[in-house]
């Protein structure tokens, strides 16, 4: 018992030196310069773009709202669209539900402009189709600027501004 307890009071003479703390910041909080390209980087690997790899599209559905109320209102669904070798969309599509939305789980197909357009229509509510009147011009704007909002059928052609 004694030799243990005069282990455990010795200090190692081969112990590390501490680390130098940067003045003013605390232990933990990374450099400004690190945090920027850390930024970059993750905005690097999603872009507006599609790579040739990702052939699933999230789409925007305007349409009048199903509900009955005197004043009709814009209504906006999500599609998720795989595109065939000839450019067109597939007929089949999934509605994703985005209630339980987050950005850093988003689908690999989903562009910058999406994440940040169902990221305000989550913050509206609902689920598979958004309807909170008055919508913001500047979020109808951000949807069609995609280049992939349709009013009620896909193989028509995108809705543009214009």
């Amino acid at each position: 018992m004694a030799t243990l307890l005069e282990a455990i009071s010795e200090t190692p003479s081969e112990a590390p030196p501490p680390r130098p703390t940067v003045p003013g910041r605390p232990p933990g909080v990374l450099p400004y310069e690190i945090n920027e390209w850390l930024d970059k980087l993750g905005k690097a690997v999603r872009s507006d773009d599609y790579p040739a790899d990702v052939n699933q599209r999230l789409l925007y559905r305007l349409h009048p709202s199903d509900e009955r109320i005197a004043m009709p209102v814009l209504a906006i669904s999500l599609l998720s669209v795989r595109t065939l070798k000839n450019g067109n969309y597939s007929d089949s599509y999934t509605q994703p539900n985005v209630a339980d939305f987050s950005a850093d789980r988003a689908p690999k197909y989903y562009r910058d402009s999406d994440i940040d357009i169902v990221s305000q229509l989550r913050a509206h509510g609902g689920g598979y189709s958004f309807r909170a009147p008055p919508q913001s011009a500047d979020l109808l704007t951000k949807i069609l600027a995609t280049g992939r909002a349709f009013l009620a059928r896909l193989q028509a052609r995108a809705v543009a501004l214009g």
